[in-house]
């Protein structure tokens, strides 16, 4: 039997006890006579009301104790899942970080590439004009009518 069914079935019996010792004492008392008055038996009609109510507040401690398991049981859950859930989220947060940065230093390893390609291709083209520049220099000298300085 589970322990709410025992919980339960014992509320019933602590029911059934109250109710019988309420019927009891009110049979005891419609019938209250002066003769029937002498022969009442008080003791009994008590302990049974006393029992009745013990075993009601037993019943609800017992039930008390049980829910507060139970919270703590739920709390203990959620801290380890909210745990987990943290871990998982420094894993991420780690890894990301990791992927930034390789993609930083790649995106920098591109940049270099392409500055020493442009730095490259400005060389060749100063050196190209350089030569063109020198080149229509000789032209424009050999083209040029020649003079001789006169006497």
């Amino acid at each position: 039997m589970s322990t709410s069914a025992q919980y339960f079935e014992s509320a019933r019996t602590a029911q059934e006890r109250w109710v019988a010792s309420l019927q009891n004492m009110a049979n005891e008392a419609s019938g209250a006579l002066p003769s029937r008055m002498a022969g009442l038996d008080t003791d009994s009609l008590g302990k049974q009301a006393h029992d009745g109510i013990d075993q009601v507040f037993d019943f609800w401690a017992k039930s008390m104790k049980v829910q507060r398991e139970i919270a703590r049981k739920v709390a203990d859950a959620n801290i380890e899942y909210l745990s987990a859930l943290q871990g998982q989220a420094l894993a991420v947060s780690q890894q990301a970080t990791e992927q930034v940065k390789e993609a930083t230093a790649q995106v920098a390893e591109v940049t270099r590439h392409a500055q020493d390609q442009v730095a490259e291709a400005a060389s060749k083209a100063e050196e190209s004009m350089a030569n063109a520049a020198n080149s229509a220099a000789r032209v424009a000298k050999s083209a040029a009518p020649r003079t001789t300085p006169s006497k």
